[in-house]
């Protein structure tokens, strides 16, 4: 059955929708939720250039670390690993050639 002498619920404080441009993006409140600011900061971090950002910091902080046996030791292993997949990285023909060519 059909009630029509009831009017339907609405909340006297809500705002009809009004905006400039009706097609555009949908406004954003100032104090968005924690849960879409944690997710967006965790996005942020999560970007090519968050990722090159950490690893430019930890080239950085390599040098600000003691030199322990271990971190020696490490520091070597890396050395060793970079050269073993990257063999011609480094190598001073390489980059002599590379200047040669950014040169000319």
């Amino acid at each position: 059955m059909l009630r029509t002498s009831s009017p339907s619920p609405q909340k006297k404080h809500a705002q009809p929708v009004t905006s400039d441009n009706l097609f555009g993006p949908p406004q954003v409140p100032q104090s968005a939720p924690s849960g879409i600011k944690r997710l967006r900061n965790t996005l942020s971090k999560l970007s090519p250039s968050a990722f090159a950002e950490k690893e430019l910091l930890r080239e950085k902080n390599r040098c600000k670390s003691p030199l322990t046996k271990r971190n020696v030791d490490n520091f070597v292993t890396e050395q060793e690993c970079n050269e073993a997949y990257k063999p011609n990285l480094h190598s001073p023909q390489i980059q002599v050639t590379e200047w040669l060519q950014r040169v000319s």
